[in-house]
C-alpha cells in the first residue's frame, strides 16, 4: 500500500500536473491493452518526476491512483503467465485490473483473464435512458468480446460507495436493499441481453469488500445480488452464473477482509485469484 500521510505538495504547475498526467494515461493504456511488459520501463522514468509528493488530492489525483495501483499489480506474481491461453474476458470498472493478464485453471484447462476495463462504470448507468459517457464504454468494452465467449463481470463497487446511500439520504429508497434491488435488477437486465445477443457465458463477481467504510453496504448490496443472479440464472440455461465466495474474504467473523488480500486499501490483491479459482469449478461442477 503506499503511503500518502505527510508527503510534501507537489512544487508543479497546472500544465506539469497535466503532463504528467499524460505520462500516467500512457501507463494505464499499456496495462488495459495487455502491453505489460513495456510499463516498468516507463515507470522508471516517471517515479523520480513524482517523488514523495502528495498527489491524491491534486487535479491529476485519479491517473495519481490507476497508476498507482497498475505499479503495485506489477509487482505482483503471475502477470503474463500463460497468454497463449484460451482467453476468459475479464469486464468491470477498476476492480477488474487485479485479475487482469493472469491465469485461471477451469475444468483443468488454462484460461487467461483478458482484461476489458470500464472505467467508472455504476450498474445504475446501463439503464435504457442513460446517456453518460461510461455507459459508451461499456458498450465498446463488450464489442471487442468475440459471441460465445465466456466471460467474468465485475462491477456494483461504485454504486455501493457513492450512489447508494446519496439515494437512500434523499429518499429516492427507503433503504440500501431496495436501492441494490432497483440497481441490481437493471444490471442483470444489460447481463440477460448480452447473453441473449452474444450468447455469452457470464460470470458474475461478488463485489468486493476492500473498503472498511463501505463494507457493510457491499454485505447487503452481494446478498441481494446473489440472490438475484441465481433467480435471472433459471431462465438463461447455465448461461449466468453466481460465483459463490465472497465470505471467503473475509475473516472468520465476518467484520474485516483477510489482510493478504488487501492491494492499496481500496483494490483487492491479485492472490485471491486461487478462491476465484475454486469458486468457478465448484459452480461449474454444479451447473
Amino acid at each position: 500500500m503506499m503511503e500518502t500521510k505527510d508527503k510534501p505538495k507537489p512544487p508543479y504547475s497546472d500544465k506539469e500536473l497535466d503532463l504528467l498526467a499524460l505520462f500516467y494515461t500512457a501507463v494505464k493504456i499499456l496495462f488495459v491493452s495487455g502491453h505489460t511488459s513495456h510499463i516498468l520501463e516507463l515507470a522508471a522514468v516517471i517515479e523520480p518526476i513524482r517523488g514523495n509528493y502528495e498527489l491524491h488530492l491534486t487535479t491529476i489525483r485519479n491517473e495519481n491512483a490507476y497508476y498507482c495501483c497498475v505499479i503495485q499489480l506489477l509487482t505482483c506474481e503471475g502477470i503474463g503467465d500463460n497468454a497463449s491461453a484460451r482467453p476468459l474476458y475479464v469486464i468491470g470498472d477498476s476492480h477488474s485490473l487485479a485479475p487482469s493478464w493472469r491465469s485461471i485453471d477451469i475444468a483443468g484447462e488454462p484460461r487467461y483473464l483478458t482484461g476489458r476495463l470500464v472505467t467508472g462504470l455504476k450498474m445504475w448507468h446501463l439503464r435504457k435512458e442513460s446517456e453518460f459517457f461510461p455507459k459508451a464504454n461499456f458498450e465498446a468494452a463488450l464489442s471487442c468480446v468475440p459471441s460465445g465467449s465466456d466471460c467474468l463481470f465485475i462491477f456494483g463497487e461504485i454504486d455501493c460507495r457513492e450512489g447508494l446511500v446519496v439515494c437512500v439520504d434523499k429518499c429516492r429508497y427507503d433503504d440500501i436493499e431496495e436501492g441494490a434491488e432497483v440497481t441490481i435488477k437493471i444490471y442483470l437486465d444489460r447481463l440477460a441481453k448480452l447473453i441473449k445477443d452474444k450468447n455469452l457465458r457470464i460470470f458474475v463477481h461478488p463485489v468486493n469488500p476492500v473498503i472498511k467504510e463501505t463494507r457493510y453496504i457491499v454485505k447487503i448490496f452481494n446478498r441481494v445480488l446473489k440472490k438475484q443472479v441465481q433467480k435471472y440464472a433459471k431462465n438463461l440455461q447455465g448461461k449466468l452464473v453466481w460465483l459463490d465466495f465472497f465470505s471467503e474474504l473475509l475473516t472468520s467473523d465476518g467484520s474485516t477482509l483477510k489482510e493478504e488480500y488487501n492491494l492499496d486499501g481500496t483494490h483487492i490483491h491479485p492472490c485471491y485469484l486461487g478462491v476465484v479459482q475454486e469458486a468457478l469449478n465448484r459452480a461449474l461442477e454444479h451447473s
